[in-house]
């Protein structure tokens, strides 16, 4: 991936898509691209404006994205290791193991397990399913893994988008900078 800035084509977007987010094009040539506008900066700006909300929008969904995956992740984790425990527990011959359950938040009870093969793990929207020890040990390898990528795809695609965020930001101040010192100009000839 180039440095925005050392991009030479003055359009606002390429064909370049990172995961489903377009690429910003960084506008080195102001005056040519002003062109598209008809020379109509404020156009140019609400263009930019537009693609810079778009941007934040997608950022805040993202960060949203992510932030249910690293608050979800521990849970895995957690009852993956239970499931580890439980099967390690059947065949070292075990009656029952001793362990703490949350019933709320701050709010722990203890519990007697007896190793029977069997566990059920919530699915969400309410829905409860019986799982063997291999089956749960499955299920929650896969999605382990399944969340650990995710996250770095959003993690990743965060650090595209924030690229592309001040890519525009850039842009809007150049095309901004360009209209005052156009109709500085302007004035001082029409003063003359």
């Amino acid at each position: 991936r180039s440095s925005p800035l050392s991009r030479t084509n003055s359009v606002t977007m390429t064909e370049q898509v990172h995961r489903g987010i377009p690429e910003a094009e960084f506008i080195e040539d102001v005056e040519s691209f002003l062109k598209k506008y008809d020379g109509n900066c404020e156009s140019a700006m609400k263009k930019q404006n537009e693609l810079y909300g778009k941007y934040k929008f997608l950022e805040n969904s993202l960060i949203g994205q992510k932030a249910n995956l690293v608050n979800k992740l521990p849970e895995i984790k957690k009852t993956l290791a239970l499931v580890t425990r439980l099967t390690q527990a059947q065949d070292e011959g075990e009656k029952t193991i001793q362990t703490t359950y949350q019933l709320s938040d701050n709010c722990f009870a203890k519990a007697e397990v007896t190793p029977n093969n069997v566990v059920y793990l919530w699915l969400g929207a309410n829905i409860m399913v019986e799982y063997s020890y291999e089956e749960a040990r499955e299920l929650l390898s896969t999605q382990e893994q399944n969340c650990e990528k995710t996250l770095a795809e959003l993690t990743e695609d965060c650090l595209f988008l924030k690229d592309q965020i001040t890519t525009t930001e850039v842009n809007i101040a150049r095309i901004y900078n360009f209209d005052v010192k156009q109709r500085r100009a302007k004035s001082t000839t029409t003063q003359n």
